[in-house]
């Protein structure tokens, strides 16, 4: 790693010419063989310590970036995107499954956590914003910032292939830890707002094909990464993380497996917005119809799961409503959960059913 470190130097100071290029792939072919070797001899610490010199390369390669003398490792249209360094984390990654090695899946990604949240803010366009006239202009503009989001989701392929759910929880932790450096773009509300869109999708469609495993029988706060839309929405003005928690909410209860946790978190995102004051918005609105219609569906021939769904649902409304009163809310909002929760007609008779066969509800909230 010194040696390249100095070469790029050396390049930068003296303008002598040195095949950077060539001597970065070089280092690549050798790393590569090193590292499966190491996985072979089950060398955990030598894996480890390429793993980290692999990203400490790209990191000389990022920072330069943007000089004319690295203009060879531009990947696409005159754009560095770093697709090396997702070829060989998507490589290692494999391997690492492959040998079982759980902790060098960690560190991949948690690696790689760090470096894209380097990249998407040095490799942000200048300039680039938003409007509906530029929608694909834009979208097609931001390819180095949506870049992290399709590796995240090829690591999610690369686990869910191999059955390896009990990892799912590091890609979940990336999507989210992409959420706060989106924040750091010098760009728009609106254009942050669409990155936010697109970066949930990636993340919906990962989180349902994990619902299909058996990791996912009992959500986790760990396990459940559709958090922080009250928080977004207070620093953008952005809904689509809140409205797609609520698409997640559905997609839970539909397979059975909506719990207290997210439930909890819901509560949570709704007191921010009420101790923020900020009523004058449609997740308010959104949250109250969505709960009142789960709980229309729930009938009194239904398991006892769902029985104490139905009664989670009126306890987490009258939260609400407490908050509600509590942040002096406007009256027509109050009066909206009220009217709701005068909805809820079986409470008391699920409440009898549920005590007579001893049914203890899961009030765990992590």
């Amino acid at each position: 790693m010194s040696f390249f470190k100095d070469s790029v130097s050396e390049q930068l100071e003296k303008d002598e010419h040195i095949d950077l290029i060539g001597l970065y792939h070089n280092f690549m072919d050798l790393l590569s063989d090193f590292y499966e070797l190491s996985l072979k001899e089950r060398n955990e610490k030598f894996s480890k310590t390429i793993v980290n010199t692999r990203f400490s390369i790209e990191y000389e390669v990022l920072e330069n970036s943007d000089n004319k003398i690295f203009s060879e490792f531009n990947d696409f249209k005159d754009e560095y995107r770093h697709w090396q360094l997702n070829f060989d984390v998507e490589k290692f990654f494999k391997k690492a499954v492959q040998y079982n090695e759980d902790e060098i899946c960690e560190l991949l990604i948690n690696n790689y956590i760090s470096f894209a949240g380097k990249s998407i803010v040095k490799l942000y366009p200048k300039g680039l914003e938003y409007s509906k006239n530029k929608h694909f202009e834009v979208i097609f503009g931001l390819g180095a910032t949506f870049e992290p989001l399709k590796m995240f989701a090829k690591l999610a392929d690369i686990l869910f292939a191999n059955e390896r759910y009990s990892l799912g929880h590091l890609v979940f932790n990336a999507f989210q830890s992409m959420e706060y450096k989106i924040f750091e773009l010098n760009t728009t509300s609106n254009t942050k707002c669409v990155i936010f869109s697109v970066l949930h999708n990636y993340k919906r469609d990962i989180y349902e094909r994990y619902l299909d495993s058996p990791n996912s029988d009992y959500i986790g706060y760990a396990d459940f990464p559709f958090k922080n839309g009250a928080h977004i929405r207070e620093k953008v003005k952005c809904n689509s993380i809140y409205l797609g928690l609520l698409e997640i909410v559905d997609l839970l209860f539909s397979k059975n497996k909506l719990n207290n946790v997210v439930l909890n978190i819901v509560k949570a995102e709704m007191f921010l917005m009420a101790g923020k004051k900020d009523f004058n918005n449609i997740l308010l609105d959104r949250t109250i119809e969505k709960l009142k219609k789960l709980s229309k569906q729930i009938s009194k021939n239904d398991s006892d799961y769902k029985k104490d769904l139905y009664l989670k649902l009126e306890k987490y409304l009258s939260y609400i409503q407490e908050s509600l009163k509590a942040n002096k809310a406007p009256k027509e909002l109050i009066e909206k959960v009220e009217k709701t929760l005068n909805t809820f007609n079986h409470n008391e008779r699920f409440q009898k059913e549920l005590d007579k066969k001893g049914f203890v509800s899961d009030e765990r909230i992590t």
